[in-house]
């Protein structure tokens, strides 16, 4: 019996490839780019998204940082305003025009010079409404005496402020005006 040989298919391919290769070296360079082309693209990809996210996240990290002193500032500004503010009824009490006025309720003009005073002292501390109430939560007095939304001659006797104040104690309380129509932040001393 005779035995057939076959050729090494193995040898015939790596042969055939060793060729080509020979014949054309950039043909080898350029199946070897389209292999690794997509992967170095991906690697490449993957290397800009790591860096835009580190950006990213930098810039969040920032501005999150820069808005929380911010809003720390904010927060103590907006304390020491409100520190200021609470002293303000019992500074204004103690005012000799202020005691004069709350005795004397019906001259004309010492409420006259009374609003002309809590006008100049609202100007100068950078306040919306600066009042006086007398004993039955009457307004005799406002720095805005002069204008539409007055609040002379309302009664606020209803108001927590008032009757804090008629029991000795600071009062305060956030309410919306009776007479401006907008929410304000109310201090009263006795």
């Amino acid at each position: 019996m005779s035995q057939i040989e076959f050729p090494n298919i193995n040898n015939f391919r790596l042969g055939y490839f060793q060729q080509t290769i020979k014949a054309s070296p950039y043909r080898l360079i350029f199946v070897l780019w389209l292999l690794f082309a997509p992967l170095l693209t991906w690697f490449i990809w993957l290397q800009i998204t790591d860096w835009e996210q580190e950006q990213t996240d930098a810039v969040v990290a920032q501005t999150a940082n820069s808005l929380e002193m911010r809003h720390n500032q904010v927060t103590q500004d907006f304390a020491i305003a409100l520190t200021h503010l609470e002293g303000l009824p019992d500074f204004l009490a103690k005012e000799s025009i202020i005691k004069q006025a709350l005795q004397s309720p019906t001259d004309a003009s010492l409420i006259d010079e009374l609003n002309r005073h809590l006008e100049s002292t609202a100007t100068h501390l950078v306040v919306d409404l600066a009042f006086i109430l007398d004993t039955e939560a009457t307004c005799i007095a406002s720095n805005n005496f002069n204008k539409k939304d007055s609040l002379v001659g309302f009664n606020y006797k209803d108001r927590q402020y008032f009757k804090s104040a008629i029991m000795g104690e600071h009062g305060r309380q956030y309410a919306l005006g009776r007479s401006t129509n907008r929410p304000c932040l109310l201090y009263t001393s006795r």
